[in-house]
């Protein structure tokens, strides 16, 4: 519709009375610069919507959906937990007790013991685990 104006106001200027040609024209060109512009804003709000679904399938790599695991953990430090978990018996032990639970309590198990990185607290990590999965069947 713009584009139509535009071309109208620009030979209707040139036609008696001139004076219909310049606001059309004028019209035109807003309404070409304004689609232009909504059309800028729509790809921008789109661009953000699947800039935040890439960063959610990063944030579990491998895993995607209803079965990803519930965590805040760092791509870094999740492979750093499952690198752990593969090499080291007792935190195996203990990842493997806290996964019988479900996935998401084995994460919350690394949460609480990478920051330490102290095996003399990983059985008190896997307490508090085991405390939050009765206290959650408890509200259920």
């Amino acid at each position: 519709m713009g584009s139509t104006l535009l071309v109208v106001g620009l030979f209707a200027s040139f036609i008696p009375p001139f004076i219909w040609g310049l606001p059309l024209f004028a019209i035109g060109v807003m309404m070409m610069f304004g689609g232009a512009v909504q059309g800028t804003a729509t790809a921008a709000k789109a661009a953000v919507a699947v800039g935040k679904e890439v960063s959610k399938a990063r944030a579990t790599p491998g895993q995607t959906g209803a079965g990803a695991p519930d965590t805040s953990l760092s791509p870094a430090d999740l492979a750093k937990w499952n690198s752990l978990v593969e090499l080291d018996p007792d935190i195996a032990r203990a990842a493997e007790q806290a996964r019988a639970y479900g996935s998401r309590y084995e994460m919350m198990l690394a949460e609480k013991y990478l920051p330490l990185m102290d095996k003399a607290y990983l059985q008190a990590a896997l307490d508090k685990v085991v405390a939050t999965v009765k206290a959650d069947k408890a509200k259920a």
